[in-house]
C-alpha cells in the first residue's frame, strides 16, 4: 500500500530571512493546496531556531508545485 495515498501536493519552498538575506530551500508533501501550508516553515533545526527569535523576519514562497514527490525533489536538488 502507498504510504502517500493522501499526499496530493508536492512543492519547492523558499524562506528567506529579510535581515540577512539568508536562504533555504525546501521541499514538502502535504494533503492541503501548497498556497494553504503556511504554517510549515521547513524541517532545519537551525531555521527553525532563527525563526523562534524573530519569526517576522522569515518569508516563505511557494517556487514550483509537482505531480509526484520524485518530481518535487530533483526540482529541490536542481535549485
Amino acid at each position: 500500500m502507498p504510504t502517500d495515498i493522501y499526499i496530493q501536493y508536492h512543492y519547492t519552498y523558499l524562506i528567506t530571512n529579510t535581515t540577512n538575506q539568508m536562504k533555504y530551500i525546501g521541499v514538502r508533501s502535504c494533503s492541503v493546496l501548497p498556497e494553504n501550508d503556511s504554517d510549515y516553515m521547513g524541517s532545519s533545526k537551525l531555521l527553525n531556531e532563527a525563526m523562534e527569535t524573530s519569526p517576522e523576519s522569515f518569508v516563505k514562497i511557494i517556487i514550483d508545485t509537482f505531480p509526484t514527490r520524485k518530481n518535487a525533489n530533483a526540482d529541490e536538488q536542481r535549485l
